[in-house]
């Protein structure tokens, strides 16, 4: 879901709202993530002061939804949230350090350099996301060593988002490579590359290194090869997250050619 896509907390239904308040606070953590994920939809007070009480949930997953969403609102307490789970939470710190791809948490970065050093890939593109986020250039080697291993390994979607990572720190080789996958034949590349792009800010930061006109057409290539494959293979097929994604980009794009 892209950061613009949420909508007031008087649409669709608000006894649905109330409802899914109601249920974030349920003894049943199942029911508490479905809810926080709903409620992430929306935009109010009561929304903020949910999620930030579902920060501090036993729940691991309920806590680590809640930090994301709240990261991706740009709320006041994100960075403290994040800091809080990379301390005090070791079963949570990929998901904080995932929160931390939008939200600066320098100088606390050591948790970020370790994860390059993982073996799981997710560990990986998470830490090279928060180092991206808080400006570690120094990581531009490293990220680009693990983006061609990836390549290497058939790890198509890390591959996306190291690439995505080190050009987001200015680095031109990564980010014509990181282009490039907006419009790959390949629909693991293609999406990936989409999908790490939709989170708050980053295609407004890449848009300075390669210019909106080049993300612009790289967006609808990619578009024009997935309405391909959707009306070749599955011609009933209504459109999905991938066309959503790519439809709010454009729209960011359109709102940086804009005149201030």
């Amino acid at each position: 879901m892209g950061y613009h896509e949420q909508r007031s907390a008087a649409s669709p239904d608000e006894a649905t709202f109330n409802q899914l308040l109601r249920q974030a606070k349920s003894p049943d953590p199942d029911v508490r993530f479905e809810a926080i994920g709903e409620l992430n939809y929306y935009r109010s007070p009561e929304v903020d002061e949910a999620l930030v009480q579902a920060a501090f949930d036993p729940d691991r997953d309920v806590a680590s939804v809640a930090v994301d969403a709240l990261s991706e609102r740009d709320h006041p307490q994100a960075r403290g949230m994040i800091l809080e789970h990379l301390r005090s939470r070791p079963t949570l710190s990929q998901s904080a350090l995932r929160s931390a791809g939008v939200v600066d948490i320098s100088p606390h970065l050591d948790q970020a350099w370790l994860a390059l050093e993982q073996r799981e890939w997710v560990e990986r593109t998470a830490g090279a996301g928060a180092l991206a986020q808080a400006g570690g250039v120094s990581a531009i080697p490293k990220i680009r060593e693990l983006a061609h291993r990836a390549k290497a390994v058939r790890q198509l979607a890390a591959e996306a988002h190291l690439f995505g990572s080190a050009a987001l720190l200015g680095d031109s080789q990564s980010a014509d490579l990181f282009v490039s996958r907006l419009s790959s034949r390949s629909r693991a590349s293609r999406e990936a590359a989409a999908y790490f792009l939709d989170r708050r800010g980053r295609v407004e930061c890449l848009a300075q290194v390669v210019s909106v006109s080049r993300l612009r057409s790289a967006l609808l290539s990619g578009m024009q090869i997935h309405d391909a494959w959707r009306y070749s293979f599955k011609p009933s097929r209504p459109e999905g997250i991938y066309s959503r994604t790519i439809e709010d980009l454009l729209r960011r794009l359109d709102a940086l050619s804009r005149p201030s």
